[in-house]
This record gives C-alpha cells, sequence and structure tokens, in this order.
C-alpha cells in the first residue's frame, strides 16, 4: 500500500504513511466538478467519451482529471496538473505519484437522493448534490456558504430549496467510495440473438421404397420429426429475439426523447462564438436539466447585458440570463437550448 499525501492550496501535508510509493490526494479547492449524462452513449465508447469530453471541457492548460461511473452519470474531477506536481516537487517531500486522485473521493459516502449536504473539505467546505447514487453537482466555499450562496448551489443542482443543516465532519477514509467506473449493462447485449441450430438441409428421401423396408421408412420419419421439431425451437428462438429487440428499441426511442436539443459539442462551440470577447475562461458547465444548461465564466470586465443580447442572437440559446459570481471577474450564465443553428 502506498503513503499518502494532501496536495491543497496551503501546500503539502501526510495523511497515511505506509509504503514508499506515493499516492497523491488533489484537495477539493483545486479541483473542477462536472457530472456527464452518458445515457445515450454506448457503453463501450463511455470511457472514450468520456476523456475527449474532459480534453475539450477543461479550463488548464495541462489537465489532470479522474472521473467515475455511477449508472449512467460519469462523475469528472479535473485539475491543474502543472500547479499540483510543482507544489509536490517544491515541498522537497515528494518524488513520484502511483496514482493522482481527487480527495473528494476520501470524505463521506454515496448517497442515493435525491439529497444534498455540505462536508468539511481540508481546507474549507463542498456543497454536494446527489441523485441516485451519483455526486451530480459539487461546489466548494473556503467560508461556509451564506443561506443566499447555498440556495444558489441548490438550485443551480436542479433541486428544490434544501435548508441549510449543520456542517457534516467528513474524515479522510482509508479507501476511496468510487466505484471503478461501474455502469450499467448495454441494452444492445439484449440484441443478440440466442444461439439456434437449425438443420440447413434435409437429406432427400427415396419415396420408392421395396418390400420389405418398413423399419427403414419408420426410422426416416422420425428423423424428420426431429428434424422439424429442431426447426420449431429455432423460429420460436428468432420471434422471442424479435420480441425483444421492438422492447428495447421503444426504450431506446423514450432515452432519446430525453436527448438535449443541441450537443454537447455544438453547443460548447457555440458558446466560443457567441460570446462577444476571447479573453475568456470556462470554470464550469453543467445541464441542469434536458433544456436548460448554466456556465461559470471568469471576464475582464464583463459586460453582462452585451452577453446576453450576443447569446441571445446566436440562436442556440434563449432565456438568456446572466449574473456577477463569487468574484468580480465571474459571471453565471443560464440559458434555455435550441435546436436552431445547429448543423
Amino acid at each position: 500500500m502506498p503513503s499518502r499525501w494532501l496536495i491543497g492550496s496551503e501546500g503539502v501535508g501526510q495523511v497515511l504513511s505506509r509504503g514508499r510509493q506515493e499516492e497523491w490526494l488533489v484537495g477539493r479547492e483545486l479541483c473542477v466538478f462536472t457530472c456527464l449524462d452518458l445515457s445515450v452513449v454506448p457503453l463501450a465508447k463511455r470511457k472514450s467519451f468520456v476523456r475527449t469530453t474532459v480534453r475539450r471541457l477543461t479550463p488548464f492548460q495541462d489537465c489532470g482529471s479522474h472521473f467515475e461511473f455511477a449508472g449512467t452519470k460519469a462523475m469528472v474531477w479535473m485539475w491543474d496538473r502543472a500547479f499540483v506536481a510543482e507544489t509536490a516537487r517544491s515541498s522537497g517531500q515528494l518524488k513520484k505519484a502511483s496514482r493522482v486522485v481527487p480527495e473528494s473521493l476520501f470524505r463521506g459516502t454515496p448517497v442515493e437522493g435525491p439529497a444534498v449536504e455540505l462536508i468539511a473539505v481540508s481546507s474549507g467546505y463542498e456543497g454536494r448534490a446527489w441523485r441516485a447514487g451519483a455526486l451530480v453537482a459539487s461546489e466548494w466555499w473556503r467560508d461556509a456558504p451564506e443561506d443566499r450562496e447555498w440556495g444558489e448551489f441548490v438550485r443551480g443542482a436542479g433541486f428544490d430549496m434544501f435548508p441549510l443543516v449543520s456542517t457534516h465532519p467528513a474524515t479522510l477514509s482509508e479507501t476511496p467510495w468510487g466505484g471503478g467506473g461501474a455502469s450499467l449493462q448495454e441494452l444492445g447485449s439484449r440484441l443478440r440473438a440466442p444461439g439456434v441450430s437449425i438443420a440447413t438441409g434435409l437429406v432427400a428421401l427415396t419415396i420408392a421404397l421395396p418390400l420389405g423396408s418398413v423399419i427403414r421408412l419408420k426410422a426416416q420419419e422420425t428423423a424428420i420429426d426431429r428434424a422439424m421439431t429442431s426447426v420449431d425451437e429455432g423460429l420460436q428462438a428468432i420471434m422471442q429475439a424479435r420480441e425483444s429487440a421492438e422492447r428495447d428499441a421503444d426504450q431506446v426511442n423514450r432515452l432519446l426523447a430525453l436527448r438535449p436539443p443541441a450537443s454537447v459539442t455544438n453547443t460548447w462551440a457555440a458558446m466560443v462564438d457567441a460570446t462577444p470577447t476571447d479573453s475568456w475562461q470556462l470554470l464550469e458547465w453543467r445541464l441542469l436539466d434536458t433544456q436548460t444548461m448554466e456556465a461559470v465564466m471568469r471576464l475582464e470586465r464583463p459586460d453582462l447585458e452585451r452577453i446576453v443580447a450576443s447569446w441571445e442572437a446566436s440562436g442556440t440559446f434563449v432565456d438568456v440570463t446572466a449574473e456577477m459570481g463569487r468574484a468580480p471577474d465571474e459571471v453565471t450564465l443560464r440559458a434555455t437550448l435550441t435546436s436552431r443553428g445547429q448543423p
């Protein structure tokens, strides 16, 4: 077992002393979190989809990341890999990590939900929103959030208002709560027809039989009966497979109806085109539901009216709202997605 070190904004500290190998935990304050919906992504392509999405979404030039699966959700943490490595090097205590993972995986336990909770982490507080055992939203504060901040977080996660309860202490556990990428079985696996063994041909029978061959004829009739029985069983199996495929097709169609009107890639491209300045950085992005998105950006001297007007004119976003974030250069944008302007 490796020794475990926590790397945060305030430096490096050892939290578990064991072997010579090193496992680094990235402090929650250094991570950007998002939750991806993979319900329409084939099981075999989910890992590659998440990796590709992280490369496109990350606000860091040199991005480190970790993701965990919970049902059809992917919980993703991203951090500045260069900053983490430099912090570790400058401490004079660390050499090379065998694994780098977010601190959050070692704090608390999954909740089936729907629920929200506030827990204490190494440097501040983390708000968590859970749905169906998946962490769908997470936000970090250096100090305990005020009622207004807590309300914005809860509503932004798509929940009705939950009152802010007392902080839940969450000590570092020895094992992470992540499931190692467990996910639901792909629907398509049931579309494989069961093995069917059907005779490809029947031996032609000689009708003209000499007298005294009644026994041979009876044996041939029995063989024909067995072959016909095999054909009937094969047809029955095929019909069952067809019925199963039709049921799955109905379920797939229902899932497809839940897709956002614009793809993630097209939405990001529209954001780039619609934002009336090049000097901005995406801090956080998520879907609040199948129609509504939220983005947190860092901009120099943000002009909210100009941004809203530009987004509205793009043809991709309607009902756009913008408000200042916690810092003077942070803006939170919410908009309803449309299919207009999408290829």
